[in-house]
């Protein structure tokens, strides 16, 4: 399951209960840019759920804490992955990160 997959599906449990496993995967396997924010917005989409992209410094992330929960890309080095941000406090964020 990639990481994009992994990430919608959290969304849409906490949203509205269970999507079957195979609308995931055939609609990330066929997506053009399957590891992207694009392939999850297009994802939500298709499920009727309206989305909206920020980009944001670390610093001004608390300004999102009536937000929760939110989707989240993390970049470190090489690597690029999405996580879910659940609440946000004065100093902490908690998230997951589904890999």
């Amino acid at each position: 399951m990639m990481n994009t997959e992994e990430v919608c599906k959290e969304i849409i449990q906490s949203i509205r209960g269970k999507v079957s496993h195979e609308k995931y995967t055939d609609f990330f396997l066929s997506h053009p840019y399957s590891n992207t924010a694009l392939a999850i917005s297009d994802f939500f989409l298709e499920q009727g759920i309206q989305t909206s992209s920020y980009l944001i410094k670390r610093q001004d992330i608390k300004l999102l804490k009536d937000c929760t929960p939110f989707i989240i890309q993390v970049k470190s080095e090489n690597n690029k992955l999405f996580g879910i941000v659940y609440n946000i406090d004065v100093t902490t964020a908690f998230w997951y990160n589904p890999i």
